[in-house]
């Protein structure tokens, strides 16, 4: 996973209410101790996560913030998870084509 594709990621990851920004998770400093693919596994946990609180707060209160704010996290990481997952699977038909060409 190259710098380009991890700060696109991070941008879809990056909340800007106006004022200021907030990271949901930071790549980059993930990507300095994991793989692409425990990185994957993470940001598939968080939206899972997101996804229960979201969940309980649509029995407890449908009007919260608290509400807004989980749903739209949970569309970034969607986002973000996409994009990496595309990523790598481009990588590897790449991968595979470069070996049939040798191997051929």
């Amino acid at each position: 996973m190259n710098n380009e594709i991890l700060t696109e990621a991070q941008r879809c990851l990056t909340i800007n209410d106006g004022f200021s920004s907030r990271k949901i998770t930071d790549l980059i400093s993930l990507s300095k101790n994991h793989d692409a693919d425990e990185i994957l596994l993470f940001l598939c946990d968080l939206y899972h996560d997101k996804h229960r609180l979201v969940s309980g707060l649509l029995e407890r209160d449908d009007n919260s913030i608290m509400l807004d704010l989980g749903i739209g996290a949970m569309f970034r990481l969607s986002q973000a998870i996409r994009l990496l997952k595309d990523t790598r699977k481009e990588n590897i038909d790449e991968q595979f084509e470069q070996r049939t060409a040798a191997s051929g």
